[in-house]
């Protein structure tokens, strides 16, 4: 289960929600699920979630696009 648990948090498409280009509610949701994978995976192995994993990681942008990902951008 713990080896199962582990692919879900490696798979996790939380790394595309990451920054403050995306939507803060998309980044707020990706951003608790992928926290409580975590979480779960420690469970699993019997061991102490570590505090840090209480805090957000990201926020996003009310500002932002919207969408996936970070709009490509040309480099001249």
């Amino acid at each position: 289960m713990a080896e199962r648990q582990l692919a879900i948090c490696e798979s996790s498409d939380w790394f595309w929600w990451f920054g403050d280009y995306n939507p803060s509610q998309a980044v707020t949701s990706f951003d608790q699920l992928y926290r409580r994978n975590l979480v779960g995976l420690y469970l699993l192995l019997k061991l102490q979630p570590p505090p840090q994993l209480d805090i957000p990681l990201a926020h996003g942008s009310n500002a932002a696009e919207g969408g996936t990902m970070r709009r490509a951008q040309e480099h001249l």
